[in-house]
This record gives C-alpha cells, sequence and structure tokens, in this order.
C-alpha cells in the first residue's frame, strides 16, 4: 500500500483509491481503477491466431517501457514483472501487483532480499544467486536491472510466443538453468534485427550489461 500511494501521481501505474484494513479478519481490502484487459490474455489469443505482428510488438513493448520507466524514476523496483501485471486502462498499459516491489534511496541501486520471490519464468539470474552481505548473511541482490531481463522475458514471449525458459518442466532444473551461466539461452532468427538485439542485451547474465529502460 505504501508503494502504491507512493506511485498515486504516476499515470502508467493502476490508481488506489482508497483502503482499509480489517484487523479482526486480517483482510487488506483495496478500491482500485479499473481495467479492461490484461497483457497476458491478449498474447494468450494472439498466440492462438499464429504470433503477434510486428507493429503489434512495437506497440506493446513501447508501452510497457513507458510503465516501468516512471516507477524506475520514483525509485520502484516492480521485481514481478510479466504479462499478467500489465493491465490496459483507458488505452494505456498500466502496472498492477506491488505485492513484492522495493524501493531503493536517490543514491542506491540494489536491494538485498532474503528469499526468491517473483514468477519463475520471467525471473532474471540475480534474483536466485545468493551472494554475501552484512555479518557474512547470503541474500539475493536486486536491481532495476532484474526489471529489465523480466522485460526481456516479456519481449521473447511475445516475439517467439514463448518465454526462454518456458520448456524445462522441472522447476529445479528451471533454476539451475536461469542462475547458471553454463546454459545457454537459444535465439531463433526473426525478421527483425534490432528486435532480436534489444532480446540478447535485455537478457544478458550479467546485469551491469544489460541496458537501462531509458537507454
Amino acid at each position: 500500500v505504501a508503494i502504491l500511494k507512493s506511485l498515486r501521481d504516476c499515470e502508467r501505474v493502476v490508481r488506489l483509491y482508497d483502503y482499509e484494513y480489517v484487523r479482526k479478519d486480517q483482510v487488506l481490502a483495496l478500491v482500485m481503477e479499473k481495467g479492461d484487459q490484461d497483457l497476458s490474455s491478449i498474447i494468450t489469443a494472439a498466440i492462438k491466431k499464429g504470433a503477434l505482428d510486428p507493429t503489434g510488438v512495437k506497440f506493446y513493448w513501447f508501452e510497457m517501457l513507458q510503465a516501468v520507466r516512471e516507477i524506475h524514476e520514483k525509485g520502484v523496483i516492480h521485481s514481478d514483472l510479466k504479462p499478467a501485471n500489465f493491465l490496459f486502462v483507458d488505452g494505456k498499459l498500466k502496472l498492477i501487483d506491488f505485492g513484492i516491489a522495493s524501493t531503493t534511496q536517490a543514491d542506491v541501486t540494489s536491494v538485498f532480499k532474503e528469499s526468491p520471490m517473483g514468477t519463475l519464468n520471467f525471473m532474471s539470474p540475480e534474483s536466485l544467486q545468493l551472494v554475501d552481505h552484512e555479518a557474512g548473511k547470503h541474500c539475493l541482490k536486486i536491481s532495476r536491472k532484474s526489471d529489465v531481463w523480466s522485460l526481456g522475458c516479456i519481449l521473447h514471449h511475445l516475439v517467439l510466443g514463448y518465454t526462454p525458459f518456458q520448456h524445462i518442466q522441472s522447476t529445479a532444473a528451471k533454476m539451475t538453468a536461469i542462475a547458471g551461466a553454463s546454459y545457454v539461452i537459444n535465439f531463433p532468427e526473426i525478421s527483425d534485427p534490432n528486435l532480436l538485439d534489444v532480446l540478447k542485451k535485455c537478457l544478458q547474465r550479467n546485469p551491469n550489461q544489460r541496458p537501462t529502460i531509458q537507454e
């Protein structure tokens, strides 16, 4: 709720109008802006027909970039970007579900989390890799670049009809493939070389090598 309140003036975030916490039932009720259709249902319908046309891919990609750019400029890392969390409202794609989002200070680029959270097919390698933190504690180091990886997975889904690790059925094997540098992501040839270049840049395993949203 605190993050949603801090993003109330963002055009690309579904608006929070009011909320109430019912303590005896331990229920949090939110009154939010109503959306029309999420991106997941749009992609599913398009795949059934064959594939999204290049114009559609570029439109949805631009809309997603606008939404994520806005929250990154506010110091918010979403951490669970996936098609179901982008919602069309009056013709604009907006972000929903900030349940595992984090905020960063102006001079800080990363946050530390104790355990992996998110939707596995869209999770970045670093969101599954433990690193040393204070007092010998192992944590996961997450940054805005983690959201860029997730966007790359969504773009892969838009262009090719599936996410990079979707074919791996076992959860453990999928986590190993995402986190392990030895697993090579296969990029089939596509007609637009610029789109292929963006895909490869977003899905760099080293977060420092991924572009920012502005780039």
